[in-house]
C-alpha cells in the first residue's frame, strides 16, 4: 500500500494511522509519500519528489500495489505519469475502483498534466462528466484559445456544486483575458472569502492589480502567494514580467 496522503494535515494524518492499520491486518508493506493536501497552494517542487518517489516504489512492486489518495485524482494522476507507458496501470487501485469512469478520469488527468489539451478533450467525451472533468475541460479549452468553451465548463462545475472554489477561479482568468476585470475581482474575492490562502486566486488579483494600473499592490500578491509557495511558477512568472513591463492573463 502506498499512501500519497500529507501528513502535515491533521485530517489525513489519521487517515495515514487507518491506513497503517489495513495494511498490518491484511499483511501488505507500506509506506508514505506526502504531497499536498492543499491543491490551490500546491508544494510543486516537493509533491513532483515524493511523486516520482511513489511511482519508483510502485514499479518495484512484486505485486498489485493500492495507491491511496482519498480520492484525489490530481495526486493519484501524478505519480502514474512518471510510470513508463509501456507499464500497465492495471495494477494501480484506488480508493473508489467500485466508481465507473474512475480509471478515465485519471488518463484525462495525466493527458492534462502532460499539457496534451486537446487529448483531454477528446477523452472526456467518452465519460459522464464531474465537476473535476469540467474544470480540466476548462483549463483545456482556456489553454487552447477557447475562452467561450472554457466559460461553459467552468459554469457546469459551479452549477454542479463541485470545486466552485477552482470553477469561479477559472472563470476570472477567462474575464481577465476577455479584459473584464470587474468580473474578474469579483470571482477572486469571493475564492479568497473562503480561502484566503488560495494561491491561483491571490495571483489572479496580482494580474487584476496589474492590469489596473495598480503595480505596487499587484507585486504586493505576488509575494504573499511566494512567501506561501516559494515555487509558485505563477507568482514567479508575472513578477518577472512586470519588470518587462507587460503580464499575460495568466502565464501557463
Amino acid at each position: 500500500m502506498i499512501s500519497l496522503l500529507d501528513t502535515s494535515n491533521s485530517g489525513e494524518s489519521s487517515l495515514i494511522e487507518k491506513e497503517k492499520v489495513t495494511a498490518k491486518d491484511n499483511g501488505m508493506k507500506f509506506s508514505v509519500y506526502p504531497m499536498s493536501a492543499d491543491r490551490s497552494c500546491p508544494r510543486v517542487e516537493s509533491d513532483a519528489h515524493e511523486a516520482r518517489l511513489a511511482s519508483r516504489s510502485a514499479q518495484q512492486a512484486s505485486g498489485p500495489v493500492y495507491l491511496h489518495a482519498d480520492r484525489d485524482v490530481q495526486r493519484t494522476a501524478q505519480t502514474q505519469q512518471y510510470i513508463p507507458e509501456k507499464t500497465s496501470t492495471s495494477q494501480f487501485i484506488t480508493k473508489d475502483t467500485v466508481v465507473k469512469d474512475r480509471g478515465k478520469i485519471t488518463e484525462i488527468q495525466i493527458a492534462y498534466n502532460r499539457q496534451q489539451y486537446k487529448r483531454v478533450l477528446l477523452l472526456s467525451k467518452n465519460v459522464k462528466p464531474n465537476g473535476w472533468v469540467y474544470i480540466l475541460r476548462g483549463w483545456s479549452h482556456y489553454h487552447l484559445g477557447q475562452i467561450k468553451e472554457a466559460q461553459k465548463d467552468f459554469f457546469q462545475a459551479y452549477s454542479l456544486s463541485e470545486h466552485k472554489e477552482e470553477a469561479n477561479n477559472g472563470l476570472g482568468y477567462c474575464s481577465l483575458r476577455e479584459d473584464n476585470t470587474d468580473d474578474a475581482e469579483m470571482r477572486f474575492q469571493d475564492s479568497l472569502k473562503d480561502n484566503p490562502h488560495d494561491c491561483e486566486a491571490l495571483t489572479g488579483m496580482g494580474l487584476v492589480r496589474y492590469h489596473q494600473g495598480r503595480r505596487a499592490e499587484a507585486i504586493h500578491y505576488f509575494r504573499e502567494v511566494l512567501a506561501m509557495n516559494p515555487h509558485d511558477y505563477d507568482a514567479w512568472a508575472a513578477l518577472r514580467m512586470i519588470g518587462a513591463g507587460r503580464v499575460a492573463s495568466r502565464t501557463r
